[in-house]
Parts: structure tokens; C-alpha cells; sequence
């Protein structure tokens, strides 16, 4: 029999009626998904339905965005979703979940360029009448220099350029790479990837935007890191394993609720 545990690590202000409808942005790293796996399938959208029950109980109604990374295929997306998008050659997708009808139209994705994947880019129009750009992103690993994440993150401010947009995604930056940057990302109060070789937790999994847009207001109460799945011993991330079935990713979904709203 499998268990598996949703812990939700959050400070809600006092009045969230008092908050209008908005967009939630999701960014979780599957690792492998679609590998040849449907048990690998199955335990992703469990953990998918956990995380968007968890958040619907929070914020009705609003739209749900969730990026993914390392989806190597797109079996499984249909069945978590009827609205998603797939990059195959950055293997970065999108799911939405929503009440209402969804408007969205994909943009041309940036190009791959050596180790650089491409930005897979969503345009979203907002119930209030803006628009809005969402770009997924999956910057190179700590295996490659810290010169080819500096790359992509040139790359990923050109696209953020664009009024309204917003990034989300893996980044593998730890904290003093991202200090170097200076950017105004949105990071996580808990760590997302765990490190076991050095006992280490850090906090990849990011949100970078144009917080001063018109159809975007950022509100610092509301974060989260989501925990889902079985744990291992120390509470960290388990990947999944094909011949018992347990885990799920070596990444924790990190999430930004009630993120965008109207003024």
C-alpha cells in the first residue's frame, strides 16, 4: 500500500476574501517524466492532484499554471490536463488548470542555442482583460560552469524584456550565483532540490518578472514550497523508483499562490 503526505509551508494573511481572483504559477522539476514509465506517470499526477486540490481550497476560483521540467515525453500530459503545451528539444512543458475558460496562445520559443534550452513561452490573457508572458525555464545543471547559467541568464532577461513577462522554472543557481546576478527573484523559504553527496538543500526552483507591470502585482505573503510523496529518512525529496513504485521527483514543487492579480 502507498502512502503519500502533502505538506503545505505557508503564511496566509488574515483576509483572503478580501484578495480578487488570480493566477497561480506552479514550477516543479519531474525529472524524467515519461521515460518509458506509466507508474512514473501515475505517481506525477497524483501528486499534481494533491497540489492542485491543496491550492483550490485556498483560491477559488483562479487559474492554476503549472511548468514543468524534464518531461522527456508527452505521454501523460493529455491525462493530467486537456490545455498543455510541450517543448521537446528544452523537454519543459506546460498544464493549466482553470474554472474558466482558458485563453492562451503559445509564442515562438527561443532558440537552442549550445547548452542553453529553448524558453517555452505562454501568452495568457488575464480574466480582467491584461495580458500576460510566461516563460518556462531549465538553465544548465552544476555540472556545467557557472559562465553557461550566466548565459542563459542573459538570454532569459531579453525575454523578460517583454512588458508583463515572468519566468519560472529550474534554475540550478545556488545562492551565491544568484547574488552575482542581483535579479529580483522570488525564492522559496524552503529548499526545493537536496543535495545528499554534501548534505546539502538548495532552492533551484524560481520566479523572476516584471513585478512592475500593470497586469502584475507580486505579494510577498504568499509563498510556498510543497512537499508531496513519500519521504525518505531525512524528509528530502525521493525520486521514483520503477521497481517499487515509491517517490516521485528529486525536486519538491514550489508554488506561488494568488501570485498576479488585478489592481
Amino acid at each position: 500500500m502507498r502512502f503519500y503526505v502533502l505538506l503545505i509551508i505557508i503564511l496566509w494573511p488574515t483576509d483572503l476574501h478580501s484578495l480578487r481572483p488570480g493566477v497561480v504559477l506552479v514550477s516543479y522539476n519531474v525529472e524524467l517524466l515519461g521515460h518509458r514509465s506509466r507508474p512514473k506517470i501515475r505517481a506525477v499526477a497524483r501528486a499534481l492532484s494533491s497540489l492542485r486540490k491543496e491550492i483550490e481550497k485556498q483560491c477559488q476560483p483562479c487559474t492554476i499554471l503549472v511548468a514543468l521540467q524534464e518531461v522527456y515525453s508527452p505521454d501523460g500530459l493529455k491525462e493530467m490536463s486537456s490545455k498543455w503545451w510541450w517543448n521537446s528539444f528544452s523537454r519543459t512543458a506546460f498544464l493549466a488548470f482553470s474554472q474558466d475558460p482558458i485563453i492562451a496562445k503559445r509564442l515562438a520559443d527561443t532558440s537552442w542555442e549550445a547548452k542553453l534550452r529553448p524558453i517555452l513561452a505562454l501568452e495568457l490573457e488575464l480574466p480582467w482583460g491584461d495580458k500576460m508572458i510566461v516563460g518556462n525555464v531549465h538553465w544548465p545543471s552544476q555540472r556545467w560552469s557557472f559562465k553557461t547559467r550566466y548565459q542563459a541568464w542573459v538570454r532569459t532577461q531579453a525575454f523578460l524584456k517583454k512588458k508583463g513577462s515572468v519566468a519560472l522554472g529550474d534554475f540550478n543557481l545556488k545562492e551565491h550565483e544568484r547574488e552575482k546576478l542581483k535579479g529580483h527573484f522570488r525564492v522559496p523559504k524552503e529548499g526545493t532540490y537536496y543535495y545528499a553527496k554534501a548534505k546539502t538543500w538548495h532552492k533551484f526552483d524560481l520566479l523572476i518578472g516584471d513585478f512592475d507591470a500593470k497586469a502584475i502585482r507580486y505579494d510577498p505573503r504568499f509563498l510556498s514550497t510543497v512537499v508531496i510523496g513519500r519521504r525518505g529518512p531525512e524528509w528530502v525529496p525521493k525520486r521514483f523508483h520503477q521497481q517499487t513504485g515509491e517517490g516521485t521527483s528529486d525536486h519538491y514543487p514550489v508554488y506561488w499562490p494568488k501570485l498576479l492579480e488585478a489592481y
